[in-house]
């Protein structure tokens, strides 16, 4: 196949961007115009942000390696499947391993961070024993991935102890809090349809993941309690924009919560049966998640000034 297109699709780079954005526009929105001065610069956000972006790449790569088997027998599609080496995949997955160190390792020098740095490390070892391994856990592996997607917006949180001496007193900064908890709940929620969406491939792969271990129905109850955790604090994010004037923001929010509020209607009164039915509920998920980031972006960019 050809190389280009096939790095593309093992790095799924529109979810590397955003992702990479998201630290940025969480810094635009709650720290820059509500804290007074940062501890970190824009430039220095721009690198934690990419160092994320890379090691979420290099998280795809491995993980399309080691589900090789599993795609094919789920007939999902995985680039390495098509012809793309694997001897040039695993290079890929070193060398974005290993700029993103090299960033991350910049940004502790400057900041003088170290503990902070280790974190990353740690989050590169844990996709790689996710991707051979955890994943075939029943929940574990899919609180994994979820405490990743959290810890995209956490590290916002961990670099800038201004927000955490507001905690208390700042509404603003509990909203970073929420925000950590819907990119948890939501990711597993999605995590959890993605098994149930698979379950027949894992199964046959012997790889037993929540779906294929627990009942429909059970799986289904506790992705309805993720979401009802999410619509909860998607609400509080509206609200909160609310009272602080940021219009643009609050009804950006209820939009989502609206959206959100269909996809569980969606749930109860699904319009196709069996293995559709999760891949339609999957992509409604991947499409609200990515408006959740949209929204910090947009919402960052109308604050910056």
């Amino acid at each position: 196949m050809n190389m280009v297109l096939g790095w593309l699709r093992l790095i799924r780079p529109i979810n590397i961007i955003l992702i990479t954005l998201t630290p940025v526009a969480l810094w635009a929105v709650l720290v820059r115009p509500l804290f007074g001065i940062p501890e970190l610069d824009v430039r220095q956000v721009l690198m934690l942000g990419l160092a994320l972006g890379l090691v979420a790449a290099a998280g795809n790569v491995i993980n399309d390696i080691a589900d090789r088997t599993i795609d094919q027998l789920n007939g999902r599609k995985n680039p390495l499947l098509d012809g793309f080496p694997v001897s040039v995949a695993w290079v890929m997955y070193a060398t974005l391993n290993v700029a993103a160190l090299l960033l991350t390792w910049q940004l502790a020098a400057e900041l003088n961070r170290w503990a902070v740095a280790s974190l990353l490390p740690i989050a590169i070892l844990g996709l790689a024993g996710y991707s051979f391994s955890l994943k075939c856990v029943p929940l574990i592996g899919n609180v994994l991935v979820s405490l990743f997607a959290a810890g995209v917006p956490g590290l916002v949180y961990i670099a800038e102890p201004i927000i955490g001496e507001n905690l208390i007193k700042s509404a603003n900064a509990q909203s970073l809090v929420v925000y950590i908890i819907i990119a948890f709940f939501g990711t597993l929620a999605r995590e959890l349809v993605k098994d149930l969406e698979d379950k027949d491939g894992d199964a046959a792969a012997g790889c037993r993941t929540l779906a294929s271990t627990w009942e429909e129905k059970n799986v289904l109850l506790l992705v309805n309690a993720c979401l009802f955790v999410v619509l909860s604090g998607v609400a509080y994010l509206a609200t909160i924009w609310y009272m602080t004037n940021v219009i643009v923001g609050a009804i950006s929010w209820a939009a989502l919560w609206f959206l959100l509020a269909s996809i569980l209607f969606t749930i109860f009164k699904p319009d196709h049966e069996g293995k559709k039915r999760w891949s339609v509920l999957s992509t409604q998920l991947k499409t609200a998640m990515a408006f959740g980031l949209l929204l910090l972006i947009i919402v960052g960019a109308n604050l910056w000034n």
